[in-house]
């Protein structure tokens, strides 16, 4: 084997190992907010905190779903939103024609099939977010912003 083709080899590795850290989170951008510097009111004694977002009349259960698009209101990096500046507006679980769930962008091709998730609607300093989930809560993709 010639050196040309280790050092090729030991590459592919070195960045296979680097993307797969990277897409399982453990290279995050230094703006993104960790749950440990988010906790919510889900599980907690005092839901009266001062840092904590409005979570209207959503159920305790739906509360870890409307954290997730919190988060990724949070560490939006061109907004400066703290997490008592946020209301959820409304959470509910829908089956969106296919699996751009209800965010189709032009020029992007989607599997067309019945996909469940979720519609939650945050509301910030006078602008309203529209993020939409997997049913597994892995995919948080802000829909629409008014």
């Amino acid at each position: 084997m010639s050196t040309d083709s280790f050092k090729l080899i030991l590459f592919t590795i070195a960045f296979i190992v680097f993307m797969a850290l990277l897409f399982n989170g453990t290279f995050a951008p230094a703006n993104v907010i960790s749950t440990d510097e988010f906790p919510t009111v889900t599980g907690q004694d005092n839901p009266s905190s001062t840092n904590q977002p409005a979570y209207g009349d959503i159920s305790k259960d739906d509360q870890p779903i409307a954290d997730k698009a919190i988060k990724a209101l949070l560490n939006s990096s061109k907004l400066n939103i703290t997490p008592s500046q946020i209301s959820v507006v409304s959470l509910s679980k829908e089956n969106f024609p296919s699996s751009a769930l209800g965010c189709e962008e032009n020029g992007k091709s989607y599997t067309q099939v019945v996909t469940p998730g979720y519609k939650v609607v945050l509301q910030a300093n006078g602008k309203t977010y529209d993020y939409r989930l997997d049913t597994k809560a892995t995919s948080v993709n802000l829909c629409h912003t008014n």
